[in-house]
């Protein structure tokens, strides 16, 4: 490393020499092009605030003899990429400085910069940058630690906060319905049933009967009743009892119609198992406690068909007095009362 003295004269008899400095130029290429980040003064600034003096300003060293730093800034994946290179009369070395940000890159390379051009004066504490002095004259004076006194117990801690539960819950229920398609005529039956249901998941089964129904048919009169059973599985939008709700589910019947002729001389009933599937749709209204209403509507279809055949004393022969249909429609209400 080229060393430069620079010497002054002094008025006084009795003054001691000027210490000499190291002397060096620096040439910054930036291909970065950010407002926030112009390399060329941060460094020149950086490199004397850690040095003590100012290697790069006007010198009676010769440019030749002078200590040539060459800075090539980029911009490469992401981070900001720096390739300091120092060239002396006896020595050429280089050095790639990588950080993710123009302040940390510049730091670094003032590091580099100053321990290449003087290493003993780049050990001295680093002076405050002039940008940093500008912007912050006076340091704030440093904030003390509250330590609290182990006497003091410290204050209790707010409850937290509880989402509303959407645990499992059930409920019994009790209802009318109006049939249609399930007997010869239109027909109410009587329904009771319970129900589980978990968050949106709702399973039920529900049992029912209709009273006997009186149908008129030439050579007398028909009875016919049906009795049964549905299993519910679906889709629940509520996920709790006590808000209205509407759910879709599937629901698949079993059932018993039995049909009897009342005036045929000597008949005899015929009883036909017969099963369904389909959708049913329902709203869960709550009342007050623990009780809610429920309307539903359903519609069923039998894929296999009953036809019923009752023999007729009078004429000695079997008659064909009804067919079931392919479709059975049904809607009710019922009255639940749910047990969480």
């Amino acid at each position: 490393m080229l060393v430069s003295a620079l010497g002054s004269s002094s008025a006084h008899a009795d003054a001691t020499p000027a210490p000499t400095h190291a002397a060096a130029t620096l040439s910054v290429r930036a291909e970065v092009r950010d407002a926030d980040c112009v390399m060329d003064e941060v460094l020149r600034a950086g490199v004397a605030s850690r040095l003590g003096y100012d290697p790069f300003a006007g010198s009676a060293v010769p440019t030749s003899k002078r200590i040539q730093v060459r800075v090539d800034v980029r911009r490469a994946a992401g981070a900001i990429e720096a390739t300091v290179e120092i060239l002396d009369a006896s020595a050429r070395g280089k050095r790639v400085v990588r950080a993710n940000t123009c302040d940390m890159a510049s730091a670094n390379v003032e590091l580099v910069i100053a321990l290449a051009i003087d290493p003993v004066a780049s050990d001295a504490p680093r002076a405050p940058k002039q940008r940093d002095v500008a912007l912050a004259p006076t340091p704030l004076p440093a904030v003390p630690t509250y330590v609290q006194p182990a006497s003091v117990p410290s204050a209790p801690s707010s409850p937290p906060v509880v989402a509303p539960s959407r645990a499992s819950h059930l409920s019994l229920y009790g209802g009318v319905s109006a049939e249609l398609g399930i007997v010869p005529d239109a027909a109410f039956a009587l329904r009771m049933g319970a129900r589980w249901q978990r968050e949106t998941l709702a399973l039920g089964i529900e049992g029912f009967g209709t009273g006997a129904v009186i149908t008129a048919f030439d050579g007398g009169d028909l009875a016919s009743r049906a009795r049964g059973v549905e299993v519910l599985v679906g889709y629940d939008s509520g996920g709790r009892p006590e808000r209205i709700s509407w759910s879709l589910s599937i629901a698949g019947m079993l059932s018993a119609l039995q049909v009897e002729g009342r005036s045929f001389v000597n008949s005899r009933g015929i009883t036909h198992l017969q099963w369904g599937l389909g959708p049913r749709v329902a709203w869960d209204v709550p009342l007050s406690g623990s009780l809610s209403f429920s309307p539903w509507a359903e519609a069923l279809a039998h894929p296999m068909s009953s036809v019923f055949v009752i023999y007729d004393g009078r004429t000695q022969v079997d008659r064909r007095v009804w067919e079931s249909a392919p479709l059975s429609l049904r809607a009710g209400i019922n009255l639940g009362v749910h047990f969480r």
